[in-house]
């Protein structure tokens, strides 16, 4: 054994027999101090134990024998002392992980777990620059499971939970104390039930103070988070709101872990939140001024954005897309006065309708006026949107003409020909709407890591919408460059599913809706082909050239040459008739 030139002890690894490991005993400062004291000990053994000596652990002894006989071997007293671990993860010896402990690890001789609580509850009831000590001292300890649970099972928590409800502290020992009781839970100890009203009252409170402390912020979000989990959750629903909690992302602190413990709160409140109360949700968190929040103070220029911030905001986006999913898988009543007037919206903005007509001259024009609007029930285009998604799909068709009324206009006027070769809005729009859908996994279930965020989203109050308005028009570009037909539609998608999909890959470029569509527009059919074919040739170049592939052939080779063989020698035998040409006629 020897002492590093920092000060702490190399131990060589000694092979361990059986059941016995070979451990670096050392001791804490007051048993150190308390060793060098003694009159009746002799240099050799003080010396010993302030360099550390290698001991023999036997796992099929008591730690308590194991510590008697350390303890004697320097004629000190049992008198509270337990075998703490230094190396790696650092711990109380129990019986239940002393089987983690190995060759060479080393151990600390210090206050029993027991007298260690006992001290720590006794000193939180003292004056204020005891206790704050003291909380340090609880925050370290309380990472050893062992600990933890010698601190509970004193009602050690309750203490904690008390001084936030009836003290008021400052913000850097209140900040101690809601660690101390965040880390004690992380142990799973305890429910979160324990808590009372008048606390979580309190901690919403930070959360709604203009406080500049990030740590404090970050620990108040996590613990509310939790008790969305517990009986108490209507405190928290009802003490903070999504604005309130939103104001977060840009205050003082501009704390990344601020940051994320805000979005992972809201997504949680979300979640909670029934079909009615997320549809009412969906709105706030939309507005221009929570949107540029997020924008500004989390995206950014989209650097060091982690990957738990990226998989909460994939979250917050899925959840406010998922509130379509009722309107997707609804079925439509072509009757509804509401949907029949969305109709006569989409016809009245794409042509200008005349008043003053006769009945038959009317209907005449009604009929030829939906035809060019692309819908093949000509006398009620609702009964054609009956089916899902064809009532999202009105709504997304009625946004396009409503907030991109030139684009709309020149989209139904360049299809109004009559020809088999106009693309049709109202059938291509219900495909797109399916298409989308399909592609953002609308009414899916959330997945539980990863997932994509699509910054762009935050560009608008309704990004699926606007979505739609941009995709709807390279669909009617890529039609025309296909020279499709309606028969075609389906090989149209096909086209468009990959310009869609590759344009959304390229996350680092694709930032803003103007972005995308400019990103959209350079896919064009003849490139989709190009990159469809290329990619084909090299999945097929590859297989070719696999080693499961190259191992069947050399396998099959013998076969096959043998097969050649036969059939050159079939033919040799069999002979060849050749033909005879006479004029006027063949004959063999």
């Amino acid at each position: 054994m020897a002492t590093a030139p920092n000060g702490t002890i190399k131990v060589r690894q000694v092979p361990s027999k059986g059941n016995v490991i070979k451990l670096a005993v050392t001791f804490d400062k007051f048993l150190l101090d308390k060793i060098k004291s003694m009159t009746d000990l002799d240099g050799a053994k003080k010396n010993e134990a302030a360099v550390g000596t290698l001991v023999d652990f036997d796992q099929t002894e008591t730690l308590s024998v194991i510590l008697s006989r350390i303890l004697s071997a320097y004629r000190l007293q049992d008198e509270g002392y337990d075998l703490y671990l230094t190396t790696n993860t650092r711990k109380y010896v129990t019986s239940e992980n002393r089987s983690d402990l190995s060759d060479g690890d080393f151990v600390m001789i210090t206050t029993s777990v027991k007298k260690l609580v006992d001290d720590i509850m006794q000193k939180l009831g003292q004056s204020t620059n005891e206790r704050n000590e003291t909380l340090k001292k609880l925050n370290l300890h309380l990472k050893d499971a062992t600990v933890a649970r010698e601190f509970v099972r004193k009602e050690g928590h309750k203490v904690l939970t008390n001084l936030i409800e009836s003290s008021k502290l400052d913000s850097c020992v209140t900040v101690y104390i809601l660690q101390s009781i965040i880390q004690l839970m992380d142990h799973n100890i305890l429910s979160w039930e324990f808590v009372e009203a008048a606390f979580v009252n309190k901690v919403t409170g930070y959360v709604n103070s203009n406080v500049s402390d990030a740590q404090l912020l970050q620990h108040s979000l996590s613990i509310l988070e939790a008790l969305l989990g517990t009986s108490k959750a209507h405190y928290v629903e009802r003490g903070v709101t999504i604005p309130n909690l939103a104001s977060k992302v840009q205050s003082k602190t501009n704390d990344p872990k601020v940051h994320l413990n805000t979005i992972s709160l809201i997504n949680a409140l979300f979640l909670r939140a029934d079909e009615k109360q997320r549809t009412a949700i969906v709105p706030t968190i939309s507005t221009r001024n929570i949107r540029n929040l997020i924008a500004v103070n989390i995206i950014r220029d989209g650097l060091n954005i982690g990957s738990e911030m990226l998989h909460q905001l994939y979250i917050l986006q899925t959840l406010c897309l998922s509130t379509l999913a009722e309107k997707k898988n609804a079925m439509l009543c072509p009757q509804d006065p509401e949907v029949l007037d969305k109709i006569r919206e989409l016809r009245a903005i794409a042509f200008e309708v005349e008043y003053g007509m006769t009945d038959t001259i009317r209907q005449h024009s009604l009929t030829r006026e939906y035809r060019k609007l692309g819908f093949n029930n000509d006398v009620n285009p609702a009964c054609e949107l009956q089916n899902p998604p064809g009532k999202l799909a009105l709504d997304c068709m009625c946004y396009f003409a409503r907030n991109h009324t030139d684009r709309y206009r020149k989209f139904i006027f360049e299809n109004s020909k009559g020809s088999d070769r106009d693309c049709p809005f109202g059938s291509t729009g219900i495909e797109l709407t399916r298409l989308l859908c399909d592609i953002l996994q609308i009414g899916e279930p959330l997945q539980e890591q990863g997932g994509t965020f699509y910054p762009m989203f935050l560009g608008s109050d309704s990004p699926f919408f606007e979505m739609f308005s941009i995709c709807i028009q390279a669909v009617n570009k890529t039609w025309k460059e296909m020279h499709a037909t309606t028969a075609d539609i389906s090989k149209v998608f096909q086209i468009v599913r990959e310009q869609v999909i590759r344009t959304l890959v390229k996350e680092e470029e694709v930032r803003s809706f103007d972005t995308f569509r400019s990103e959209l527009q350079r896919l064009s059919y003849n490139e989709i082909n190009n990159l469809l074919q290329q990619e084909r040739q090299l999945k097929e170049e590859s297989g070719s050239n696999s080693k499961q592939i190259l191992q069947l052939r050399e396998m099959l080779a013998p076969e096959l040459l043998e097969l050649v063989q036969q059939q050159r020698i079939g033919y040799l035998v069999r002979g060849t008739r050749f033909t005879k040409y006479v004029r006027g006629q063949v004959s063999f």
